[in-house]
């Protein structure tokens, strides 16, 4: 039972598991995807096939943009600051590039989102039962 459980693992240990390094839950982790909490009403289901494939729906502000720097560099995330002289790229754990256009060759934006696509590798089924269960209850 999740509520056990709770008592032997913290609530940042359970969001660890739920990928916070790019989303927040509440006011807790980062934002490099949806707020889960906003997801929760839309029900396990959409939840769970939006970690097994998460590039089936992503909305605009969630894509991932490729920068391909005139230095020959590449950088990438998503845009959450734009003006006619730069960008701003954010990615895993709320890290940011802010780059100058006249430094970007190309910018690319891939459809996808920075959301590995294999993350069932990663967690066990029990592990994304908890979590499912610990945000559905939040």
């Amino acid at each position: 039972m999740l509520a056990a459980r709770l008592g032997q693992t913290s609530e940042i240990q359970i969001q660890a598991h739920s990928n916070s390094v790019c989303h927040k839950v509440g006011e807790l982790g980062s934002e490099v995807g949806p707020n889960l909490l906003t997801t929760r009403n839309r029900g396990k289901e959409f939840i769970l096939l939006n970690v097994l494939d998460p590039n089936r729906e992503v909305l605009p502000a969630w894509h991932d943009y490729a920068a391909v720097l005139k230095d020959g560099r590449t950088t990438n995330g998503i845009i959450t600051q734009e003006s006619p002289v730069s960008l701003t790229l954010r990615r895993a754990e709320a890290k940011e590039s802010k780059i100058r256009r006249t430094d970007i060759d190309l910018l690319r934006d891939t459809g996808h989102s920075l959301m590995p696509s294999d993350l069932e590798k990663t967690i066990s089924v029990q592990q994304m039962a908890d979590i499912l269960a610990w945000l559905l209850a939040q």
